[in-house]
């Protein structure tokens, strides 16, 4: 199995009979990042130059089969299309280690990964995505292309939903103070922290901590 970057132009040669199905992938930036480990990207060799083929597993061959079936019978269409490239990714991530997946995936995700790999890194110390553009020396509507590009959103709304997670985790999992967990996130006191958590999850700071007691969840 090989991985093309695009804008790639490659000659093969074919020594015997053989089938090659071509997928082509839209937006490869962001279905590596919901698909593949998010633990692959210090894995990546930045300065990797040659490419690198897969050997094809069992699970993966029998993907082949069945997209040749279709193929064959003449029953493809978008909403397939998207559904089996969604499975195959699934199989890609499971059958593969992380090192195979970082030099596999290397000729084209090295700027995309090493983007994402800042942002983990840093978003959780600003406040905002204009701060976040600024430790990045982007300009913001660079900042902002390059953001959708890789992560699939805009980075406020990105911000936000990783936000959303960590307030109600650390509310729900741990027994941090309301008070601490407020001023960590940057509200102004706990009745902020209550109306975003019932804009959010429609329950109040306190009634979320009581559904741990009770061994429920949202």
């Amino acid at each position: 199995m090989l991985f093309l970057p695009p804008g790639i132009d490659c000659h093969f040669s074919i020594k015997k009979h053989t089938h090659v199905l071509v997928l082509e992938i839209g937006d490869l930036a962001a279905v590596c990042y919901h698909f593949l480990p998010t633990d692959m990207i210090p894995s990546i060799p930045l300065n990797e130059s040659l490419f690198y083929t897969l050997d094809l597993k069992i699970q993966l061959y029998r993907w082949l089969v069945n997209m040749k079936d279709y193929l064959q019978d003449g029953r493809f269409d978008d909403a397939l299309i998207s559904i089996k490239t969604f499975e195959l990714f699934c199989l890609i991530k499971h059958c593969y280690s992380i090192e195979e997946l970082g030099k596999f995936f290397a000729p084209a995700m090295q700027d995309e990964y090493k983007f994402a790999l800042f942002i983990l890194s840093h978003y959780s110390s600003v406040k905002t995505a204009e701060e976040l553009a600024h430790l990045s020396n982007y300009s913001f509507s660079a900042f902002e292309k390059q953001f959708r590009k890789v992560f699939g959103m805009a980075p406020y709304r990105w911000m936000l939903q990783r936000k959303i997670r960590k307030v109600y985790r650390e509310i729900y999992e741990t027994s941090i103070p309301l008070k601490v967990i407020a001023d960590e996130f940057g509200f102004s006191g706990l009745s902020q922290l209550s109306d975003f958590c019932r804009k959010h999850f429609g329950l109040s700071p306190v009634a979320i901590r009581n559904k741990r007691k009770n061994n429920e969840e949202l």
